[in-house]
């Protein structure tokens, strides 16, 4: 009997070490892991404003050591430097995926997709205001944020849409009104 109860604890005792060795081992070459950093942007000449002339200039950045860590940014601009539409978060919010596993092929997707993936592309291909707005809602996973006599107007003015990401599941449409001087979010959506 005290054999068998010498050889369980020296078991439990090796059992134990080989546990905290390997415990060691996982977080030193997690700790010694290098993660990537991110300094991606993408500079293109835009129409924001709907003159048809690309004068205005659309940036889109990821910056962050370690990339995880990034700031992502939106960046409209006129031919003169003045800032039409500004968007920053972080950039882990947007994609799903586990925060040391980010790496730069992420961030230049990122980029890629924003301005690419909204429905409409302009005002005028924007439906009718809706008379239901939780079908609108349903339909479209959109809540507009105007009020019905100005999305009639912009409607029928036939403006650019900026259409970008605010999160992974959420998003949202932009114009930029040249009477107010300013952008106005039309759309904010998600699932």
């Amino acid at each position: 009997m005290i054999f068998k109860i010498f050889f369980f604890l020296i078991i439990t005792q090796l059992s134990v070490s080989c546990l905290n060795d390997e415990t060691t081992d996982v977080s030193e070459k997690k700790a010694t892991t290098s993660l990537p950093s991110c300094h991606e942007e993408l500079s293109v000449a835009y129409d924001f404003k709907g003159k048809a002339f690309l004068d205005d200039v659309l940036k889109i950045s990821i910056n962050g050591n370690p990339c995880w860590e990034g700031v992502y940014e939106i960046r409209i601009m006129d031919k003169d430097g003045i800032e039409l539409y500004n968007y920053t978060t972080e950039f882990k919010s947007l994609v799903a995926i586990q925060w040391d596993l980010i790496e730069i092929q992420d961030a230049k997707n990122l980029i890629r997709k924003t301005n690419k993936e909204g429905v409409w592309k302009n005002t005028a291909e924007m439906p009718d205001f809706p008379t239901n707005m939780k079908a609108f809602h349903d339909k479209y996973s959109l809540s507009i944020q105007v009020e019905k006599e100005a999305y009639q107007d912009y409607k029928g003015m036939k403006l650019p849409i900026f259409f970008h990401f605010t999160g992974y599941e959420s998003w949202r449409y932009v114009i930029y009104d040249s009477k107010l001087k300013k952008s106005v979010i039309l759309f904010s959506g998600g699932v």
